[in-house]
Order: C-alpha cells, then sequence, then structure tokens
C-alpha cells in the first residue's frame, strides 16, 4: 500500500484530503509543521509527500529544498491556497517539485497528481528505503 505524508498546517483541509485519499486505498500520515513533517520522514518511510506553500515555522519552499537533498527521488505535489507566484514556478521549472496544486482546485486536480506522481515513484530506484 502506498503511503502519503500530507504536510499542511490547514486541519480542516489536512482531514478532508487524509480522509479522500484513505478512501481510495492509501496509508496516510499528516504533518502541521515542517518539524512534524521532518520527524514523520525519519520515522518511516513514504512514497510521496504534498507539501503546502505556507507552513507555521518554514515556508515550504525551503522544506521542499531539504526534502530534495535527503530524499532525491521522493515525489513531492506543493500546494498553496495562493495564486502560483514566482517561487512556486521556479521551484517546477528546477524540476524540485513534480506538480503544483491551488487548494481551490484541489478535487478535480489531487487525484491524477497523486496517480502520476506514484507511478513515477515505481520506476524510480528508491534511495532513502
Amino acid at each position: 500500500m502506498k503511503r502519503i505524508l500530507i504536510v499542511d498546517d490547514n486541519e480542516v483541509f489536512c482531514s478532508l484530503i487524509a480522509c479522500l485519499l484513505v478512501k481510495l486505498g492509501y496509508q496516510v500520515k499528516t504533518a502541521g509543521t515542517a518539524a512534524e513533517a521532518k520527524a514523520v520522514m525519519r520515522e518511516t518511510s513514504v512514497d510521496l509527500v504534498l507539501l503546502d506553500h505556507i507552513l507555521p515555522d518554514l515556508d515550504g519552499l525551503d522544506l521542499l529544498a531539504i526534502l530534495r537533498i535527503d530524499y532525491p527521488d521522493l515525489p513531492i505535489i506543493m500546494m498553496t491556497g495562493q495564486d502560483l507566484d514566482e517561487g512556486l514556478m521556479q521551484s517546477l521549472v528546477a524540476g524540485r517539485a513534480l506538480a503544483y496544486i491551488s487548494k481551490v482546485a484541489v478535487y478535480s486536480r489531487l487525484l491524477p497528481s497523486v496517480e502520476q506522481a506514484l507511478s513515477v515513484r515505481q520506476t524510480a530506484p528508491c534511495a532513502y528505503a
């Protein structure tokens, strides 16, 4: 069973997405801060990270950069409630994030992005398992 980590400080949004993914057959862990996300990553391996752009303790792009160093092959999908800004676009262009999803359109774009990310994960060697 594929494991997904959702990193988002909005508990309601996080719970809704987690429930949707669990119903679709995925194992889901959640974290409300970058520190919690790093702790989860130390404790268990995950196949995909859904990462909010704005976190209370660290910018999501900064956490993305940290995760890229520690887990270079891990698919990461950025999420935000804001308009796509230049920093997010640059992270996508640089290949650090697999996709960007606006929280406004999350329900229509989440499942296809998750399935695509996990299919990439199956073909890539696992650097941290």
